[in-house]
């Protein structure tokens, strides 16, 4: 029997991947096909392979499925090391990577186990997200604050061309990801090239484990409170609430909103997180199906931000979860939005836990701002836009944030 849990969640670009984390791929144990006896792979577990014509969809054969099958079991050279559930995952794998829809996968225990790990906040590997950019190519989504990948200057957009001597042209997403991760204290090579760097550059970074602080805040000149929401993950509710009533405590009356370098997260805190803004009520997003149904996400009434000032800070870096919150307070409240271009991410995510605790992440819908405009692949344009350059972080600049300072301190 499934068990099924479905919580939408947001992470961009992709799959948009935590490095070290995700490893997308494979199928659930269970695809029975055909009138076969109970069969055991070469890990002593037993499948039953009798029941899954009564289950296929009308007509879809799986003939060809069973005839390579039988052909593996009976003529493959090494049988030995046949792995009855591995040829099930790596077909479900097959079956879910024809969509070509890089937010659509398949994890088995093991990859759901890092996924889980990844949304609680602590895991290991380079603190990054990867994906594939408009030009087919393997690319930095986000490197997190203080994690490895910042500190050794990798960017958002940096376009990765090897992975210590594999060419990422002939990886796929999953592959990529897999060679990335690994364990604390090894290392990984990444050859990237970016905007404005002639020539590839080699980046070699160590891994580390990664522990994510999904909120930080503090109190800045003038009455003004500024949070960071690194992260829409396990605890991000309760982590923001903590930053403000850390903020209205210190009576801050205006605030900045920092989404920088924001990948994403559950759909839900999304909502819950602006709603902190907004008058309750207030569309917060439009989720669109394919059949064209639309349904409008309303601020749910926890607004004690919702008189203060506030600017927001966004960036190429900022997807999904990130730019519904910059959209919604835009879009109902005119807040200005500071820094560059938002990643682009505009599709809803559902998460179904599946037999074996597997599970499957598939796209089910389209998200709107308020005012209905997809960002898919085109992101939010701010209405200030500074550049941030590595030039301004190693000098210790942050011409983003002095930029939305002065803003609110002129107010």
């Amino acid at each position: 029997m499934l068990f099924r849990k479905r919580r939408q969640f947001f992470k961009k670009f992709l799959t948009v991947y935590l490095l070290t984390v995700f490893l997308l791929g494979s199928f659930a144990v269970g695809l029975y096909v055909g009138r076969r006896t109970a069969s055991s792979g070469s890990d002593g577990k037993s499948y039953d392979l009798t029941s899954i014509f009564s289950k296929k969809p009308p007509n879809v054969s799986m003939d060809l499925f069973w005839e390579v099958w039988n052909l593996l079991e009976k003529d493959y050279f090494n049988r030995e090391k046949i792995d009855k559930e591995k040829m099930i995952y790596g077909a479900v794998k097959g079956m879910v990577s024809s969509l070509n829809d890089p937010y659509t996968a398949f994890m088995d225990p093991g990859e759901y186990k890092k996924f889980s790990l990844s949304m609680e906040g602590s895991f290991e590997g380079i603190g990054a997200e990867i994906g594939i950019n408009d030009d087919n190519k393997l690319s930095v989504i986000s490197p997190l604050p203080n994690t490895p990948a910042s500190k050794a200057g990798l960017k958002p957009k940096d376009v990765i061309l090897k992975i210590d001597n594999y060419n990422a042209e002939n990886l796929t997403l999953d592959e990529a990801v897999s060679l990335i991760r690994g364990e604390k204290g090894t290392k990984v090579a990444l050859t990237i090239i970016r905007k404005g760097i002639e020539t590839p550059k080699e980046i070699e970074i160590e891994r580390d484990v990664i522990e994510i602080e999904n909120v930080s805040w503090e109190m800045k000149e003038k009455g003004i409170g500024y949070i960071r929401i690194a992260m829409f993950g396990d605890r991000i509710e309760s982590d923001f609430e903590n930053a403000v009533q850390g903020v209205l405590k210190n009576k801050a009356d205006k605030i900045i909103l920092d989404l920088r370098g924001n990948p994403g997260g559950y759909l839900d805190s999304a909502i819950n997180i602006a709603s902190y803004f907004l008058d309750e009520g207030m569309t917060v997003s439009v989720r669109r199906t394919s059949g064209g149904f639309e349904e409008e996400l309303k601020a749910t009434g926890n607004n004690l931000l919702s008189n203060k000032k506030v600017a927001v800070l966004i960036d190429e870096g900022s997807a999904s979860a990130s730019e519904i919150v910059a959209g919604a307070l835009r879009d109902n409240k005119g807040i200005k939005l500071i820094g560059k271009k938002s990643f682009g991410k505009g599709s809803v995510q559902s998460l179904e836990i599946l037999e074996r605790s597997s599970a499957l992440k598939l796209t089910v819908a389209q998200w709107l701002t308020p005012k209905r405009v997809n960002i898919e692949d085109k992101g939010i344009k701010p209405d200030v836009e500074i550049d941030f350059t590595a030039e301004d972080f190693g000098q210790g600049k942050d011409p983003q944030f002095d930029e939305a300072l002065e803003y609110l301190s002129k107010m």
